[in-house]
């Protein structure tokens, strides 16, 4: 049997190809919000249209675009089943252009209080959960990212099971949804209030992130995690709504839990 030398060959063609350098830096600039979607889209056409002359140059019979446009093979699929929620947890991902995501900035979710388990020895070492934050509470969410984050900071690690599945409960109209992303905007500052009230020694590191919060708040960042910036103004509002009143909110909280505390020390 002749050995083939030219295309076709026997082998199966892998449409998504590895991104090229201009590509990664168009992506990194539009999630510090020094692009737009515009300048992105018209990047990754003019990439799109190198790869597909280097496959015609090569002899290919079927072209793709590379998936040049997808952020990941999977989480673009995933993250559009109905019920279905998708999260980065520690599986060797590069988060950031240098180093690894910052234990300070959960965006993307270091994780989902939903489905999590500690060793218990961790959970001691960290102080347990804030019972001052998350659902029922004032602050609305947040114990679960805090306990992520200081587990983090204490020098621990985080380790993402694929075959560990969650449901999650997505409001069907547009005021349960506002409710909602007003209760993530109250839950992520009154995060950040409690993490300064545990670790007030990360105050300067904070200060450092601001430009790329700034940036994600404007609309930077893109995958699973990037801000949604095409939902209605009201919804937005909301959204911005909480994350103002989140601080207050866990102080609020505080005194809540500190008066039932004293409360359940007191004989009957």
């Amino acid at each position: 049997m002749t050995q083939r030398t030219k295309p076709p060959f026997r082998a199966d063609h892998v449409g998504s190809l590895l991104r090229t350098a201009a590509l990664k830096e168009a992506r990194e600039k539009r999630k510090s919000g020094e692009i737009s979607a515009e300048k992105l889209t018209e990047i990754e056409d003019r990439e799109i249209e190198v790869i597909i002359r280097k496959q015609e140059d090569t002899g290919l019979k079927s072209i793709t675009d590379g998936d040049f446009r997808r952020i990941s093979w999977n989480y673009d699929f995933l993250e559009n089943l109905y019920n279905v929620e998708s999260y980065l947890g520690e599986r060797k991902i590069k988060f950031a252009a240098s180093g690894p995501q910052s234990p300070l900035f959960p965006l993307p979710p270091f994780g989902v209080g939903a489905n999590m388990a500690f060793r218990r020895d961790t959970l001691a070492a960290i102080g347990a959960f804030d019972v001052a934050l998350g659902a029922g509470t004032p602050a609305r969410a947040g114990e679960d990212t805090l306990a992520l984050t200081m587990v983090l900071l204490a020098g621990y690690r985080i380790a993402y099971e694929p075959a560990a599945l969650m449901r999650h409960h997505h409001r069907m109209d547009l005021d349960g949804l506002g409710d909602q992303m007003e209760g993530y905007g109250v839950g992520l500052t009154a995060y950040y209030a409690a993490l300064l009230r545990h670790r007030p020694g990360v105050l300067p590191a904070l200060l450092r992130l601001a430009p790329a919060a700034l940036g994600y708040l404007r609309g930077g960042g893109d995958g699973p995690a990037a801000p949604r910036t095409d939902l209605p103004a009201g919804l937005l509002r909301r959204q911005r709504r909480g994350m103002l009143a989140g601080p207050l909110r866990y102080l609020r909280s505080m005194r809540t839990q500190a008066r039932a505390a004293l409360s359940a020390r007191q004989p009957p």
